[in-house]
């Protein structure tokens, strides 16, 4: 099955890239997501009961990761692209994207334990494993 998802998510990517190009991106980031759900609800073999649950929560989950790495990507692409840019500028885009990646570990353990109200310790892992 994840042979299917990559091989899926490796036909959309010049979609995305064209949409980019055209001013598009926001519908295909939109179309990647509800597909990404689909999948993941097929994975975990979500029930109908389940799944509306899991959806506004994974949304909830997503939409705070965004939030997080959003800044840290923009000091990324602001010294990637700065020439001139000094040590300390690399250190704090360095900084920001270690900070990033803490903060998304502490996001997924919060929303790990919504999850487990709803969701089986399998259903759990195979969602982290997807």
């Amino acid at each position: 099955m994840k042979q299917i998802y990559a091989i899926l998510l490796m036909m959309l990517l010049p979609l995305a890239a064209s949409a980019q190009r055209n001013g598009n991106r926001e519908n295909v980031e939109k179309e990647l997501h509800e597909y990404k759900l689909k999948y993941l609800a097929q994975e975990m073999e979500l029930r109908a009961d389940q799944q509306s649950r899991f959806f506004e929560v994974y949304n909830r989950m997503t939409n705070e990761k965004r939030k997080v790495f959003r800044t840290a990507v923009e000091m990324e692409r602001k010294v990637k692209n700065d020439k001139n840019a000094s040590a300390a500028d690399y250190q704090r885009a360095t900084d920001a994207m270690s900070e990033a990646k803490i903060k998304e570990g502490q996001i997924d353990q919060r929303y790990e334990d919504e999850f487990n109200k709803f969701l089986t310790p399998k259903q759990i892992y195979q969602m982290k494993e997807a």
